[in-house]
């Protein structure tokens, strides 16, 4: 089994005012060592909310500023039927398979984003409560980006997919801060 390292590093310390998301993607990748390869090889996650950003890897940072703190993941053995509180970052679009006009549309509100979030969940937890907390938007090689971060209260259903979702991401844009997902007990 894979030890993960989780790692709180405040946004002033490494990307200065008003960062991009690829200012703060270019950020986190920094705290690895060059050459690492693709962000995926090593599931380097990572979510953003306005003051800090929190890191997830399977590896431990190596290139540490005065002001980043690095902790081993907690392994706390989840089991189906435990109730939990959960947060997860997300670029909240709908895709659509078509030749002419947008193929995504960016979406606008919870009540168009929750079952996006719910769908994405559902081999692993049965949502019960849902929230959105935070969005900003940014852009991705001149593309806006939204990003929203949902919060809420689910049943565990599989724990193995669980596990599988908190270590690889849910979703698209992680490198933009999308995609992870954390729970605690509830």
């Amino acid at each position: 089994m894979t030890t993960s390292t989780l790692t709180i590093v405040p946004v002033a310390s490494i990307a200065g005012q008003n960062p991009t998301a690829g200012d703060l993607h270019r950020a986190v990748m920094g705290l690895f060592p060059d050459g690492l390869g693709d962000r995926d090889t090593h599931n380097i996650l990572w979510r953003a909310d306005g003051k800090r950003i929190l890191v997830r890897s399977d590896i431990a940072p190596t290139v540490q500023n005065e002001a980043a703190r690095s902790i081993p993941e907690p392994n706390i053995p989840f089991a189906s039927g435990d109730q939990v509180r959960f947060t997860l970052t997300i670029n909240p679009v709908l895709r659509h398979n078509q030749t002419v006009g947008p193929r995504v549309r960016r979406v606008e509100t919870l009540t168009e984003a929750a079952p996006l979030v719910i769908n994405k969940l559902a081999l692993a937890l049965h949502v019960e409560d849902i929230h959105s907390e935070v969005t900003w938007n940014t852009s991705r090689k001149g593309t806006p980006l939204a990003v929203t971060t949902v919060t809420g209260i689910a049943t565990i259903t599989d724990p193995d997919e669980l596990s599988h979702l908190l270590r690889h991401g849910v979703g698209r844009a992680k490198a933009f801060g999308c995609g992870l997902l954390t729970v605690l007990p509830a």
